[in-house]
């Protein structure tokens, strides 16, 4: 997995809650931020991959005394949300055909982005990486209420592969 620009990111809100994914470049901004964070992932192999072979290559992050992880079903913890979130970061199915893991489906209907939504805080974030390009989610997305943004990103420094990040706020254009 490469690591993500700063660049690429939009700036966060003061942070209070979050949704990360398994991506320790990520993970890195946003426990730079004083309040703590709850990286959610499904796989207790993924959690104990990320306290150990990833650990030193990130940081530690999962190490932060602010970072407390919780293992689960994405989905459902939105789906429970409501204005809870400043931002929902999923990196979790190569993108929203979900063929990584069939039941994350659900997360990429306009019923589920729907739920993303208003599971975010006013001014929160909804951002999504992909493996490919989906004009279709795009404009689920939009409907969903989002103003979006796509950003292509290559997989590694220096090259690699084109990689897209859909970035989206409620209401509110994500700045450039």
């Amino acid at each position: 997995m490469g690591r993500v620009n700063e660049k690429v990111l939009p700036d966060l809100p003061s942070l209070s809650h979050q949704i990360l994914p398994p991506c320790n470049s990520t993970m890195e901004r946003a426990i730079a931020r004083p309040r703590p964070l709850p990286p959610l992932w499904r796989s207790p192999a993924v959690v104990r991959w990320n306290r150990e072979a990833l650990a030193p290559l990130a940081g530690a992050p999962l190490a932060d005394k602010r970072v407390h992880v919780i293992q689960g079903d994405v989905g459902k913890i939105i789906e429970k949300s409501e204005a809870r979130y400043d931002a929902i970061l999923l990196d979790v199915d190569n993108g929203p055909e979900a063929f990584t893991t069939h039941e994350n489906r659900r997360l990429y209907t306009a019923y589920g982005l729907g739920l993303s939504r208003r599971a975010l805080r006013p001014n929160g974030i909804f951002a999504v990486w992909s493996a490919f390009e989906d004009p279709e989610f795009a404009n689920r997305l939009r409907v969903a209420g989002f103003h979006i943004q796509t950003r292509r990103v290559r997989a590694q420094r220096g090259g690699g592969g084109r990689h897209v990040l859909w970035l989206g706020r409620a209401g509110h254009i994500v700045p450039e």
